[in-house]
């Protein structure tokens, strides 16, 4: 009895983590989701101080950085129709002495792009980043940008 339930708990575990693991979306269409997220957020919710607040808390979740791009036609952006966004996604990099924002990482999406493994490509980038960190305390100041 005893044996048979941790056999059907396990199977019940396993089935859970199956699960997450294929509603979890990934690359292409993790990206299309975000973006929608996004353009639905600037386009409908970004005046509402509590959705505002929600959309920031879920970026920090993720651990997103989005920069924007608008282009903007005519002298007063207000009344200008804002015809094209862009947007760039992805991990922060952050100096390591300032803390400081520093850029975009975008590698992971870099790699997909280009048919690597993801997994091979993070494991490879943790050890890069604990390298650098090393270095860049021992120098004084982040290697990473000039």
């Amino acid at each position: 009895m005893i044996l048979n339930f941790i056999t059907n708990q396990d199977k019940y575990s396993h089935g859970l983590i199956y699960t997450f693991c294929h509603r979890k979306k990934i690359g292409v269409q993790a990206r299309k989701d975000i973006q929608k997220r996004v353009k639905s957020f600037i386009e409908k919710e970004r005046f509402d101080s509590e959705k505002r607040e929600e959309f920031n808390i879920w970026l920090k979740e993720m651990g997103l950085l989005i920069v924007s791009n608008i282009e903007i036609k005519g002298s007063n952006p207000r009344k200008s129709i804002n015809s094209n966004y862009y947007f760039d996604i992805g991990k922060g990099m952050f100096d390591v002495i300032t803390k400081e924002l520093r850029g975009l990482n975008q590698v992971e999406d870099s790699s997909f792009a280009l048919g690597m493994d993801i997994e091979e490509i993070r494991k490879e980038q943790v050890i890069r980043d604990e390298h650098l960190k090393k270095v860049s305390l021992e120098v004084g100041r982040d290697i990473r940008f000039p």
